[in-house]
Parts: C-alpha cells; structure tokens; sequence
C-alpha cells in the first residue's frame, strides 16, 4: 500500500513536470489574428512619414516633380531595386541599381516612360495604364491591405511584449508601387521574398492579394510594351 501511495506520488509529479511547461508554453503563444493586428500597429509610424518622395530615387522624384507641375494629377509609378547585384545591364548601373517605370495621363492620353540611373528614354503613348486603372478599380480593398514579411509565429515577452519569429535574407529583389488620382493616393513596398517563402504564416493572404494581383499585372503590361 505504501510503495502504491509512493508511486502515484511519483506519477503526479511526472505528470506536472510535462504539462507544466505545456501550459506556460501555450500561454505565451499569439494568435495569427493578433499578430496581424500587432504588426500594423507597429507600422502606423513608418506608413504616416512614407511618401514616394522618400521611397523613390531623387531622380524619378525630380521627374514626378515636372509632372505635377505640368498641371498632371494622374500617375503611377512602379520600381524594382537589386540590393547588392551587379547588373549586366548599363543602364542599372551602381551597387543598388533600379528601374522605374511611371504612367500617367495627360489630355485624355495615356503614357509609359521608364527610368533608369544611367540612361534617358522617351515616353511612350499607350491604350491604357494598369497601374492606375487596377487601382482605380479596386481602391478600396488595395488601401486596406498590406504584403506581410516572412513572420512565421509569435510570443509575448515578460512583460507581454509581442516577440515576433521572422525570416529575412540579403540581395532581395524590391518592389514599391505608388499611385496617386486626383489626390487620393496608395504607396506600397514588398519583397520578393516575402512572396515566395511558405513559412511565412500570411503566405496565402500574401499571393492572393489584390496588390500581388496589382503587381503582376504591372509586370505583364511593361513586358508587353518593351523594358
């Protein structure tokens, strides 16, 4: 009788010794739904202070400029940097070469011009803009939405402090897409990284976006017209 009390003595501790751990464990776990709620209140900052003046190379800046004061409050703009690649192409030229591409519509006309560092190009009259006509359509379920990073889970902190578990790597290819109609404008930035890494726990809202649409639709229309 007293090695059976002896035994379940040992069996309860066992016993606490594994689900404590499990418990404290699941405690400190944070839903996906918070996560996503954490991590846009901790860019509220960062989105009230970025503007395509701050996201964009000087000179496509300077180029916006003149448009605007060419009387053009219609316009897009999409860039594609290479951190850390050499590129083969002259025109991207530098350690963190660049392309953009800006449309805009001026006198019921439509244009494409793209911009590099190192080269000019002349513009281009096109049937119609993607970059802003997708937006146009779909305004307010793009300003809704934002390209989450490779977040793969979370916990709190001692002091409740949401602890999250990310993924990154170097040499990511950058994308940034602005648009801006009459005033009302949408500024967007997101990796490639972040597009194609499963891990990452918003993986599937990611690609089924209506920005990741947006993009590949940009990409598919500038193929068509000609880099």
């Amino acid at each position: 009788m007293q090695l059976n009390t002896q035994f379940m003595k040992l069996k309860i501790t066992l016993l606490l010794i594994v689900f404590i751990p499990l418990i404290i464990y699941s405690q400190n776990k944070v839903s996906k739904k918070e996560i996503y709620h954490q991590w846009n209140k901790s860019q509220i900052y960062f989105d009230s202070i970025n503007n395509y003046t701050t996201q964009f190379d000087s000179i496509v800046v300077c180029f916006i400029k003149k448009l605007k004061s060419d009387g053009v409050d219609t316009f897009g703009i999409y860039s594609i940097e290479y951190p850390g690649y050499m590129s083969t192409d002259s025109c991207e030229c530098g350690m963190y070469p660049w392309e953009a591409y800006v449309q805009w519509i001026k006198d019921g006309k439509t244009f494409h011009q793209k911009i590099t560092k190192c080269c000019s190009y002349k513009p281009k009259i096109i049937e119609n803009s993607i970059l802003i006509s997708y937006y146009n359509n779909n305004r307010i379920n793009i300003n809704k939405e934002r390209i989450m990073p490779v977040i793969k889970g979370a916990s709190k902190g001692k002091g409740g402090e949401i602890l999250f578990h990310m993924e990154d790597v170097d040499h990511n290819q950058n994308y940034t897409i602005f648009c801006s109609i009459n005033g009302k404008s949408k500024l967007t930035a997101f990796e490639q990284f972040e597009l194609e890494n499963k891990n990452n726990l918003f993986y599937q809202e990611n690609i089924n976006s209506f920005i990741f649409k947006w993009r590949e639709l940009i990409d598919k229309q500038i193929n068509k017209i000609g880099r």
